[in-house]
Formats: C-alpha cells, sequence, structure tokens
C-alpha cells in the first residue's frame, strides 16, 4: 500500500527462505509476486505466482495475477 516493493520483496524473501511452501504461506507469495509485478519485473512475479498455484491450483488471486503478469511479459517482449 505504501508503494515500497523493493522493502516488501526483501521481508518476502527472509520469510521465504526458512519456510516450506504450503498453503500458509501461499498468501505470502503471492503478496510477492504482487510486488514484483508493481515493479515491472514481470518474469519474477510468475515465478512466484507459479509457486501458489503449486501448492494451491484453485488460488484464485494468485490465477488473475499470474495472467496478467503473463499478458504484461507478452506486450513487453512484442
Amino acid at each position: 500500500m505504501l508503494g515500497r516493493y523493493e522493502d516488501a520483496i526483501e521481508c518476502y524473501e527472509n520469510v521465504h527462505s526458512s519456510m516450506e511452501l504450503n498453503s500458509k504461506y501461499t498468501i505470502k507469495w503471492n503478496k510477492k509476486g504482487v510486488a514484483y509485478y508493481h515493479m515491472q519485473k514481470y518474469e519474477e512475479a510468475i515465478t512466484c505466482f507459479a509457486k501458489v498455484l503449486n501448492a494451491d491450483p484453485d488460488y484464485k488471486d494468485a490465477k488473475i495475477n499470474m495472467a496478467a503478469a503473463m499478458a504484461k511479459l507478452k506486450r513487453d517482449e512484442a
């Protein structure tokens, strides 16, 4: 909300380094992906959303976020 996406990613990386991906942490991986998305680092965002969807294939926000990041990446490559 504050637009401090680099700080948010650093916090998520500190948390993620000590945790195993499971449904308890999918929201954090999704938020990390959103932070990357806002920084226009779409490949990194896609990696985060993919981790979420591997743990929980029905996670609606991650599906939407993945689609948005993939669309941005394709537009940037064109």
